[in-house]
């Protein structure tokens, strides 16, 4: 093995221990949440409303790219000690981030933090460069950008 070799094998394996030690500071379920309020109703309701359409957006290019699960499949069996629960990140964002970011938005509670911009462009243009899957993540960066809006939107009740 040549010593290009060896470097390319370690880049790889320090990105994919850079991309598992985001997985815990993805948007996800387990991790406490925090009510956020605007200064005003109309203001909040309308950063809720920004990431609720940015989310059916998300939907809607994961299914025109073909990668979205229609209800005959299920998803193969989740495995929480591998990244993404063992789902490919397409099936990781149909089966847990929408559902779970559609649930937090809807009840106006946050997480603290969301990086699936960040782990969609690691999975598509780090790791392998996937052209057809730029929009996409540059939708869900996009809504990383408005939950960080949302959350400095935040002021104490």
């Amino acid at each position: 093995m040549g010593l290009d070799a060896i470097i390319a094998s370690c880049a790889a394996l320090m990105l994919t221990g850079l991309v598992y030690s985001f997985r815990h500071v993805l948007f996800a379920k387990q991790y406490p949440v925090q009510r956020i309020s605007t200064a005003t109703a109309e203001a909040r309701h309308a950063a809720l409303e920004e990431m609720r359409a940015q989310l059916n957006l998300v939907e809607a290019e994961l299914r025109r790219l073909g990668w979205w699960l229609d209800s005959s499949h299920s998803p193969s069996p989740r495995d929480s000690a591998k990244l993404f629960d063992g789902l490919p990140f397409p099936h990781w964002l149909q089966y847990e981030f929408l559902p779970h970011a559609r649930s937090a938005v809807q009840k106006g509670e946050l997480p603290s933090f969301s990086g699936v911009g960040l782990a969609a462009m690691r999975q598509y243009d780090y790791h392998a460069q996937v052209p057809e899957a730029f929009p996409l993540v540059s939708l869900l960066q996009g809504f990383d950008d408005l939950f960080d809006r949302a959350r400095h939107a935040h002021v104490d009740e």
